[in-house]
């Protein structure tokens, strides 16, 4: 058994029900465990490690840890750790069986404590297997675990048969000293005790130089002194030096004798407890030796008595249990520690362990934390049999398996991905045979798997030889990785053309080619049709004016008409690279940033159309102005593969278009003047103006062939228009502030909602809004009966307009009436809002747009507050980006 009377580490075995138990546990732990000297000497090991590695445990013995595990890094760092220190940090290496099999280990540390400065420094290893190879040891230990407890106990109840032996035989001496006479006699024993030669009588204040000088020596004079003074018996264990310089262990008592209120006699007893004292201080140093050793091990590790409440639980248990401490735990059973979810489970497997005596081993579940998350444990409990045959509770190993979980899950899913890959992957061997492939590889070639794993490289491709494949394999193992071209035989003989991406791969002493091959005989086909399309291209544009380009965007490749060159002087034909070519290399660096944001954005918002102008230099120096319109090709799945364009030399007709524009922009200009004389308009020019919209409205424009005079025309139309709007809009407003007499009379908010709201119905309804209004705080109120209909109507028009994208328009409209204060009548909306940080001191200006709405003219709310401040009132307002706009009307 670990740490037998044979171990290595200094310690006398003694009984202890707890060492016990941890002995058992480490025995029964799910894991190997090897302890080592400093310098790599194996001095124990469990059954784990011995059925894992295949040594018994004397074999183990005459073996260093090197023997049997290889680390894939040289430098060993675990012995750099400060005493007691717990490396958690998995090490992986090799583990290697008597029979010479190599597996996959991981491995944690500890370093264990030294019970001396003579003792070794030992280290504790935690060994875990991860190969396929592992050996699965935790049937056997549990099969054995009744009949290892049962020995335990055995062997429990003989030492403490020996220890009350040895008590009652245990060496006793006595002393007696008269206070009167200041004489003091010694037994034999008590002589022996402080190695005093037998025929020597020393007085006591000798014997109480004996005793440590301080708190020891203190203690005992004082004791002493209140014996002889007071009557007060004392009884203590104490170091003392003896006469020959030995520290030992007594224990003392005093008792004295008074006659006539005076003390005459001090006597006692003096036992030699230096082997007891010991023997328990080296006790308490195994079994925090052995509970340094639970603490850390990485399960949790639990025991309960025959009631399923706790009796320990090592750090990691405690942690699972979401407690700060051990002792919050004692005492406690499952239905008390965890989580509806887990407790009943948990309760249920101790009794039944507990009713039927048997085991649970190795059972899976998932783990309810106490912070609420979850985790895979793998759980094992054994019962604890007394001397008698009963159980007398239950020990338990809970495991998280989690990351292991997790990555058997994950090697699940990256074999699933590589048998179903749509892609052909062949894993290679160096003698070119076939280590493995997916269904997508054996299925494009027309064989069965079978078939396949008898074939080498050179069956398929007769382009590698096998007197050829070893000089392959050194230039792909020097690249690492090569893509190139080649031909593949399937079954049926048939060559078809394939693209191949190979890649050296390592794991472990394995070393392999995953080659990617792809079946490119469509893409040679469209390729062929590509070229076919070129030479169209060519004869259409020997028809056209026009320079037709194509970039193949998965190829990266750029064609160029032969109008290429006649235009431009440049030469056209296929580009390998459409980043840098004739095109790319003249259009103006000042132009390039916008034709690439717009090809860019068309690309990612699905679009198919576009067009740029941008200045292009001609082989001779000069620019041309160009007009470049593309269109996008996509695919069957949406996705972009070529662009089509044409690039047609508007040099000459900009000129005339600039001339247009001038003109245009000329009449732009009248047309701002008339907007800053707009009193001067509504008395001069409303008649002219009226005469303007009458002849616009009479122009046949069905007769006129010449785009640019259409759109002339049609620019001058939309301004007359825009501009008589405009002086609608002026003259409302000079009407606002002209006409301080409005007639008033009392409003009724309902009635004004209801009439509003039928004139623009198919407004409200088009927009899916919804309007709910409360006028039982204040249902009328004295206004003007046109400028209130106004403000519904610019308000709830207004909250629509700019409504939010991603819902539907909420309109309320309600009174508010405080006492002392004047009515207020507010309407909110949840639309797009305004940062009033911006718009603040400009919201209700004239001309003043905050969104870019087309049909916004930055009138309403200047006409809104113009109405209400005419008639004494305010308006306010108050919004935020996204979430929507309140207005506050607080009336005179």
């Amino acid at each position: 058994m670990l740490l037998n009377e044979n171990s290595l580490l200094g310690l006398p075995n003694k009984p202890d029900s707890h060492l016990a138990m941890y002995q058992l546990i480490l025995q029964q732990a799910g894991f190997a465990f090897i302890m080592e000297t400093k310098d790599g000497y194996i001095v124990e090991t469990n059954e784990a490690a011995q059925e894992m590695f295949g040594y018994a445990n004397e074999e183990f013995c005459t073996k260093k840890r090197e023997e049997i595990i290889a680390l894939y890094e040289t430098t060993n760092h675990i012995y750099l750790q400060e005493s007691n220190a717990f490396d958690k940090t998995k090490t992986k290496a090799k583990g290697i069986k008597k029979s010479g099999q190599q597996f996959e280990i991981e491995f944690s540390t500890l370093i264990l404590p030294q019970a001396s400065p003579e003792a070794p420094k030992l280290v504790c290893l935690f060994i875990t297997a991860i190969s396929k190879e592992s050996i699965s040891h935790s049937s056997i230990m549990m099969d054995t675990a009744n009949d290892q407890m049962q020995a335990s106990e055995n062997k429990l109840r003989r030492t403490v048969e020996i220890l009350e032996e040895t008590n009652h035989i245990a060496r006793v001496g006595g002393y007696e000293y008269d206070v009167l006479t200041n004489e003091t006699s010694w037994t034999s024993v008590t002589k022996e005790i402080h190695e005093w030669p037998a025929d020597f009588e020393p007085p006591i204040k000798d014997a109480l130089l004996l005793f440590k000088e301080g708190t020891v020596r203190n203690t005992i004079l004082k004791a002493v002194e209140a014996a002889i003074a007071n009557g007060i018996s004392f009884d203590m264990e104490l170091p003392l030096t003896t006469a020959k310089g030995n520290l030992k262990w007594i224990r003392i008592t005093g008792n004295s004798e008074f006659k006539n209120g005076i003390c005459t006699r001090l006597y006692g007893i003096v036992q030699d407890i230096h082997e007891q004292k010991t023997a328990q201080e080296s006790l308490a140093n195994e079994r925090g030796l052995l509970r340094t050793l639970i603490d850390n091990l990485p399960v949790a590790v639990f025991v309960k008595d025959k009631f399923g409440k706790k009796l320990i639980a090592n750090k990691l248990d405690v942690q699972y249990m979401g407690l700060s401490t051990e002792e919050d735990a004692i005492g406690k059973t499952d239905l008390e520690l965890f989580a509806q979810t887990t407790n009943h489970r948990g309760y249920k497997q101790d009794m039944q362990v507990l009713y039927t005596s048997q085991p649970i081993i190795e059972e899976e579940e998932v783990f309810s934390k106490a912070d609420g998350g979850k985790m895979d444990v793998v759980i094992s409990k054994f019962p604890l049999i007394n001397q008698d045959g009963k159980i007398d509770g239950i020990i338990g190993i809970c495991r998280d398996v989690t990351k292991q979980k997790a990555i058997e899950h994950r090697l699940q899913l990256v074999d699933f991905s590589f048998r179903n890959a749509a892609v052909s992957v062949f894993l290679i061997k160096e003698d070119a045979s076939f280590y493995d492939f997916n269904e997508a590889a054996h299925t494009l070639l027309g064989y069965t798997k079978a078939e396949m794993m008898a074939l080498t490289v050179e069956d398929i491709d007769p382009g590698y030889a096998q007197q050829d494949w070893p000089s392959h394999w050194a230039t792909l193992r020097e690249k690492g990785s090569m893509s190139f071209y080649s031909k593949e035989k399937t079954k049926e003989g048939k060559l078809i053309d394939v693209e191949i991406k190979a890649n050296i791969i390592k794991y472990g002493d394995l070393e392999l080619n995953c080659a990617f091959v792809t079946n490119i005989t469509d893409k040679k086909k469209a390729e062929e049709a590509l070229q076919k399309s070129y030479e169209r291209y060519e004869y259409a544009t020997i028809a056209t004016s026009d320079a037709i380009w194509e970039t193949d965007l998965v190829e990266n490749k750029l064609f160029l008409s032969s109008n290429f060159e006649l235009l431009f002087g440049h030469q056209g034909g296929l580009y390998d690279n459409a980043d840098d070519n004739e095109w790319s290399r003249n259009v103006h660096p000042e132009d390039m940033p916008a034709i690439l944001q717009a090809v860019t954005e068309i690309l990612a918002n699905n679009g198919n159309r576009w067009q740029n102008e941008y200045r292009f230099r001609k082989a001779s120096g000069e620019y041309a102005l160009v007009l470049d319109r593309g269109f996008v090709v996509r695919d069957s799945a949406g996705n972009a593969t070529k662009l089509v364009g044409a690039m047609h030399d508007i040099t000459e007709s900009k000129k005339t278009e600039l001339e247009k524009q001038h003109l245009v922009e000329e009449l732009t200009r009248n047309n701002q003047e008339l907007k800053q004389f707009t009193y001067i308009t509504t008395h001069n020019l409303r008649g002219p103006l009226t005469n303007l919209v009458s002849i616009c409205n009479m122009l046949d424009t069905e007769q006129i062939q010449d785009p640019r005079t259409l759109k002339l025309i049609d620019a001058f139309t939309k301004s007359t228009f825009y501009l008589n709007e405009t002086l609608d809009d002026l003259i409302k407003v000079l009407l606002i502030r002209e006409n301080r007499n409005l007639p008033v009379s009392t409003i009724n908010f309902r009635d004004i909602l209801i009439t509003v709201a039928s004139s623009i119905e198919s407004i409200v309804q088009n927009a899916g809004a919804i309007i709910s209004s409360d006028f039982t705080s204040v249902q009328q109120v004295t206004f003007n009966h046109a400028y209130m209909e106004s403000i519904f109507q610019h308000l709830i028009i207004n909250a629509i307009k700019y409504a939010h994208p991603d819902r539907k328009p909420m309109i309320e409209i309600y009174t508010v009436k405080e006492p002392g204060m004047p009515t207020q009548l507010i309407f909110s909306d949840n639309g797009i809002g305004m940062d009033m940080g911006i718009v603040k001191n400009r919201l209700f200006g004239l001309y003043q747009r905050f969104h870019n709405n087309a049909d916004s003219k930055g009138v309403g709310l200047y006409l809104i507050h113009s109405q209400i401040t005419a008639l004494g009132g305010k308006i306010e307002a108050a919004s935020e980006v996204n979430k929507g706009t309140t207005f506050t009307i607080t009336f005179k």
